[in-house]
């Protein structure tokens, strides 16, 4: 009995990872429409219409969990953290970008997301659309960082 136990269980634990890999990799923020693109590494906000809140911060966007969180703070009006999580559930958008949740504000003791979109302007710029908490336009320009 133990043996057809045994024998069961490991197939059982094989498609589960299976399965459940597919689903990670289904969430990866990677884009293949007019060729691979993946927003996994290291960006840095290059400007910003919201007079430059937060130029100059970087945020590194994991394959795994297809977030990208904070490592650097730069001009930080928006009582955000390091090791915030900037970008949450980021999915190819099938316009051959990104939607994300963007963080935008922190400061009321709970964390504030606002839905936004990326979009590709070559293989190391993103731009980001979105809103401030106050309603306005927001846009921003983020380059990859490359070692």
């Amino acid at each position: 009995m133990k043996k057809i136990i045994n024998r069961a269980l490991l197939p059982t634990l094989l498609i589960v990872i299976l399965l459940g890999g597919c689903d990670v990799i289904k969430k990866l923020p990677t884009n293949t429409t007019g060729g691979v693109f993946s927003l996994n590494g290291n960006w840095r906000m290059e400007s910003s219409n919201d007079n430059n809140a937060l130029t100059g911060t970087t945020v590194s966007v994991y394959p795994i969990s297809g977030e990208g969180i904070i490592t650097l703070l730069q001009n930080n009006t928006y009582c955000i953290r390091t090791n915030d999580v900037m970008w949450k559930n980021i999915v190819s958008a099938t316009n051959g970008g990104f939607t994300v949740n963007r963080l935008s504000n922190s400061c009321t003791g709970s964390l504030v997301y606002k839905p936004s979109s990326l979009s590709v302007i070559t293989n190391n710029e993103v731009r980001l659309n979105g809103t401030t908490t106050s309603g306005t336009t927001l846009v921003q320009t983020w380059r990859r960082i490359i070692k």
